[in-house]
């Protein structure tokens, strides 16, 4: 009936009565893909409303009040179209009355209207006056000639904007042939049809215009035409048909444009390919009758090695310290994108990251397992934590399936770096000590390395820095026996991180240089980044800010070069700092106030603690004691959620500290006490300063 472009077309009419913008999604409710959950749509809004990937809630019902909260008193439109189902829909709605939400579907969803108060506008077809306006306007002059055949041709095609525009584009290919004898071949090519369908479906017509254009497409460009019905994404480019066809990206481009030219395929704005989903199922159907079931495998196997191959491409930009434990994979047989930049490489991922993803859902399971060790580092990168979980799971699966030790270790560890990142380290310890006995049982030793670096972090987000600091240990001495170099930078720098927080400075500070020098050589930039901001922490211990600015700019520089938001919000924070501690209160707050945007749109906890209890302090400085308790209290909100002792113990020292600026000692002396627990369980230095301030509140000694 043409919804989509209706609501499209009015939502670009009013757009100025929306300046905070406008969010679609399309739930592919109809279409031959699996249809896209609320989930899923959520995360998408929740990314263009500018909420990091990381941050993404876990649970539909938390995406959905994360969701609403943003839109609070912004004027923003949602258009949810080709939605199959009222609960499809339900959490996609926005609380408060500044927002419109505007939906298409084919069914009536009547709970929408008895419950949520929607107003309903039903499409008929076009009047037999407004099809053959339509028509006139498509073929000008030429439709005044023969005013009976338009209106045969019209009724022909049921009355519906898609048929009349694919047949107009027939009848301007054929000048030489009249109206009336195409709309005569259309009724023949119906009535055969018809006897494929049952009832009176208006989309029958469709169906007849469709094959009547199929049927005069040069053949090369019909076999590109099938091939869209093969592929199983909801949009491609013209690489990845061009390996299905196992032809040229020049070829491919001129047939996909004769199959624009013709209505049969729709190109967006990105240069990418889809057809209507009405087109895919009928460009499916045809593949299914007219092509082998081995050729349709065949196009499937070429595009899959395509989809791996210059996904392995890009992740040897991104992240080229890994290149020689990612698996080997063969060159693409077709042209493929060249990544000239670590953004060029991110972008590419995003764009084909459900495609990849989707193909894993109809591949064999060598292909999963491949899969997963191929792109778990982006996933993890850029907060696509669902789908880390989702592959990967399918990966672990695929593992077992092929009695693969090494490939089910693989999917283990990568599994617990995607659920440690949604905050469950228990969960990550779990599948990190299954994989290490695994990697043990194949005498992989510098898995095994690798395997204790991830444990020491799951400890120590769990608190428990000893147990942290014995596992980054044990990592540490396995890559000196092996001399493997690639992945001891991140362990170094994980193990100056707990030798910092236990107040071992020099030992922090040997490692960090240690670590820096690791990551050059092996051109590992976030171990680099990480290993400056470490050397900036330390210098900040021994109070050389000039020294932490430095160390801090050049970390911020590699973090905001390769994309790594966490790594930016850290080295900012840093900046604060110093400057913080420097006198300089105004820059303090620039910094830090940045830093905290940043951890909030990443959503690590631990970061968000950090940042909410160093910008806390500049406050406190400042003598803004009230804003400080504010930021101290959301710091213990965070961590009572998720743990992280350290930091919940600064906020607590904090807090102890502001009570007694205001004169509140009884509290002060509470949250003191409370803090002072927590250090001497995990043996912070920070314990003796707490503990004097505690006997100078309290005239005990021995607190």
């Amino acid at each position: 009936m043409g919804k989509t472009a209706l609501a499209v077309r009015w939502a670009h009419r009013v757009r100025d009565r929306f300046p905070d913008g406008q969010l679609y999604v399309d739930l592919r409710g109809y279409g031959p893909d699996e249809p896209v959950s609320p989930a899923e749509a959520l995360a998408g809004f929740l990314r263009s409303l500018g909420l990091d990937g990381a941050a993404i809630p876990e649970s539909t019902e938390e995406r959905a009040a994360h969701f609403r909260t943003l839109l609070d008193q912004r004027r923003v439109l949602i258009l949810v179209d080709n939605a199959r189902t009222v609960e499809q829909v339900r959490p996609l709605l926005p609380a408060g009355p500044t927002c419109f939400a505007l939906v298409t579907s084919r069914d009536s969803l009547a709970g929408l209207v008895a419950r949520d108060g929607a107003h309903r506008i039903g499409l008929d077809r076009l009047s037999s006056a407004e099809a053959v306006a339509l028509v006139r306007e498509l073929l000008g002059a030429r439709a005044d000639l023969e005013p009976e055949a338009v209106r045969t041709l019209v009724e022909r095609c049921a009355r519906l904007p898609l048929a009349l525009r694919i047949a107009a584009e027939i009848v301007r290919s054929r000048p030489g042939r009249a109206i009336g004898e195409l709309a005569g071949e259309l009724a023949d090519r119906q009535a055969a049809l018809d006897l494929l369908v049952a009832d009176d479906d208006p989309h029958t017509a469709v169906r007849a215009v469709l094959s009547w254009s199929y049927h005069r497409l040069d053949p090369a460009v019909a076999k590109v035409f099938r091939l869209l019905g093969v592929h199983h994404g909801q949009d491609v480019d013209v690489h990845a048909v061009a390996a299905m066809a196992g032809a040229g990206t020049r070829e491919t481009r001129r047939a996909l444009d004769a199959l624009v030219r013709t209505h049969l395929v729709d190109r967006n704005s990105d240069g990418r390919y889809q057809p209507h989903d009405l087109l895919r199922a009928y460009a499916a159907e045809l593949a299914g009758t007219t092509d082998g079931e081995a050729d349709r495998a065949a196009a499937l196997t070429r595009l899959f090695g395509y989809y791996l191959g210059a996904a392995s491409a890009a992740m040897t930009v991104i992240a080229p310290h890994e290149a020689e434990r990612r698996p080997e994979v063969a060159a693409p047989d077709t042209d493929a994108p060249v990544f000239d930049s670590y953004d060029a490489a991110f972008r590419w991922l995003d764009r084909e990251r459900a495609n990849l993803l989707a193909a894993t859902q109809i591949s064999g399971p060598a292909y999963v397992v491949a899969v997963s060790d191929t792109v778990w580092r982006y996933l993890n990168t850029g907060g696509y934590h669902d789908d880390a979980i989702a592959l990967h799971t399918r990966a672990l699966n695929a593992a077992r399936q092929l009695g693969d030790t090494t490939a089910e270790a693989n999917a283990r560890r990568v599994l617990a770096a995607a659920v440690l990142r949604l905050g469950l380290p228990g969960q990550a310890i779990d599948h990190l000590e299954r994989a290490l006995a695994l990697y043990r049982q194949v005498g992989d030793r510098s898995m095994q390395a690798a395997t204790l670096n991830n444990m020491g972090v799951a400890n120590w987000r769990r608190g428990d820095l000893a147990e942290a600091g014995d596992h980054f240990r044990l990592a540490l001495g396995l890559y000196e026996e092996l001399g493997d170099q690639r992945l001891r930078a991140p362990a170094t720098n994980n193990y100056a991180r707990i030798l910092y927080a236990l107040g071992r400075y020099d030992e922090a500070c040997r490692l960090s240089e240690r670590a820096l020098a690791i990551a050059r050589d092996t051109g590992n930039r976030t171990s680099e980044a990480s290993a400056l901001y470490g050397l900036a922490q330390v210098s900040a211990a021994h109070g050389r800010y000039a020294e932490t600015t430095d160390y801090a700019r050049r970390a911020l520089a590699i973090a905001q070069a390769t994309g790594h938001r966490s790594l930016e919000g850290t080295a900012m924070r840093m900046l604060g700092v110093a400057r913080h501690h420097s006198g300089d209160l105004a820059q303090a707050f620039h910094h830090l106030d940045a830093a905290l945007r940043i951890a909030r749109a990443v959503g690590d906890t631990d970061q968000l603690m950090t940042a909410l209890n160093a910008l806390a302090a500049a406050h406190a400085t400042a003598g803004n004691q009230d804003e400080a308790r504010q930021l101290y209290r959301e710091a213990l909100a965070a961590g009572d959620r998720t743990g992280h002792l350290d930091e919940y113990a600064h906020a607590l020292a904090g807090l102890g500290d502001v009570h007694a600026t205001l004169s509140d000692h009884d509290r002060a002396t509470d949250h003191w006490r409370r803090a002072l627990t927590i250090y001497r369980d995990l043996g912070m230095p920070q314990a003796a300063t707490v503990a004097t301030r505690l006997a100078r509140s309290t005239g005990d000694r021995t607190p």
